[in-house]
């Protein structure tokens, strides 16, 4: 249709920034980009942020 936005997110822990690619005409996406490179499971605490777009 054309009218859906396309959305991404990108995720901060640290200073590490990870951006996911853009889903075309997606009003409800997914994404399984972002994993293991920002959020290890032995990382010690940090802030975080992740913003949609």
């Amino acid at each position: 249709m054309g009218d859906a936005s396309d959305p991404y997110v990108v995720a901060q822990v640290g200073e590490m920034v990870q951006q996911t690619p853009s889903v075309s005409n997606e009003l409800n996406p997914v994404w399984k980009e972002l994993g293991g490179g920002l959020w290890g499971e032995k990382a010690p605490p940090q802030d975080y942020s992740i913003e949609g777009y």
